[in-house]
């Protein structure tokens, strides 16, 4: 969404803000990721993840740079607005897009994943990790799912 208001900016300070903001929330998307991975994949496992995860990153800037000239080719002037502006509308409702499908997809820890897997599987994962590094998350039962953010 931050990046959609990117769009809207009037001045260089607007834009200037907005892209602070951006960087606020993407900043921590890569250690997130990193950091969910290591929670399902044992330590033999992980540096295939890893190396899926930063192929996908850099197939997904390809893709950002052809969607990006496209744009800025063909958008200019549409409803009144400059091409750079499309950019960041339609680059932003992708992302919003794809972020709203991942809500549902991806698991959470598999101490506290509530869909997608049965109890045994969420057993299995917890002892993957267990015979890994010989200690499993867990989290309070009067936790909320917020807990954490709470505490950051």
């Amino acid at each position: 969404m931050i990046s959609v208001l990117t769009g809207i900016t009037k001045n260089f300070v607007g834009a200037l803000l907005t892209r602070l903001f951006l960087g606020m929330v993407e900043a921590a998307f890569l250690p997130g990721a990193l950091f969910l991975l290591s929670k399902w994949y044992k330590a033999d496992e992980i540096s295939l993840r890893y190396t899926l995860l930063y192929c996908g990153n850099l197939i997904s800037n390809a893709f950002g740079s052809l969607i990006a000239a496209g744009v800025l080719a063909n958008m200019k002037g549409v409803l009144g607005h400059s091409a750079w502006r499309w950019l960041f509308y339609i680059e932003g409702a992708i992302t919003m897009f794809v972020a709203l499908i991942a809500i549902f997809m991806l698991p959470d820890f598999p101490h506290n994943t509530r869909f997608g897997f049965s109890k045994e599987e969420l057993q299995v994962a917890q002892l993957r990790m267990l015979e890994d590094d010989g200690e499993v998350d867990d989290d309070s039962k009067e936790d909320k799912w917020y807990a954490g953010y709470v505490m950051a």
